[in-house]
This record gives C-alpha cells, sequence and structure tokens, in this order.
C-alpha cells in the first residue's frame, strides 16, 4: 500500500509495481506539494510490469506532467 505520498522528480518511473495485489491511493505523481505545479518524473508516472503485475488498485491518485505515460 502505497497511501499520500508525493512521487515526483525522479530520474526513471515515479512508481514501479511488479508484484500483485497493491494499493496506491491518494498520491501526487509527477506534482509539486501544491497539487498542480509539474515536478515529472523521468518516465511513467505509474507502471505495472510484468505478468505478475495483476490485482492492483490505483484510485484517487494525481498523476500529471511525466515525461511518458501516466500510468502503463
Amino acid at each position: 500500500t502505497l497511501t499520500g505520498n508525493r512521487v515526483a522528480g525522479n530520474a526513471e518511473d515515479g512508481v514501479l509495481i511488479v508484484g500483485a495485489d497493491n494499493l496506491l491511493t491518494a498520491n501526487l505523481v509527477g506534482l509539486a506539494a501544491d497539487g498542480t505545479s509539474a515536478v515529472p518524473n523521468g518516465r511513467d508516472g505509474v507502471r505495472l510490469a510484468g505478468a505478475t503485475a495483476t490485482g492492483n488498485w490505483l484510485t484517487g491518485n494525481t498523476v500529471a506532467f511525466n515525461a511518458a505515460n501516466g500510468v502503463s
């Protein structure tokens, strides 16, 4: 579970989920603490990777300004 965080300014993906049954909720991804200014991640904001990335829940997040996809 990743809740209520700011994930921004990383060289690669902001959040990389490889496993199953994770909860990502109420996070700011690619944004400053004000929730509107850009602080992009270098690749995807949130990336679900691999065959085991199943049953994950992403809800109530704000994902913006990342260099590649918001959610991939």
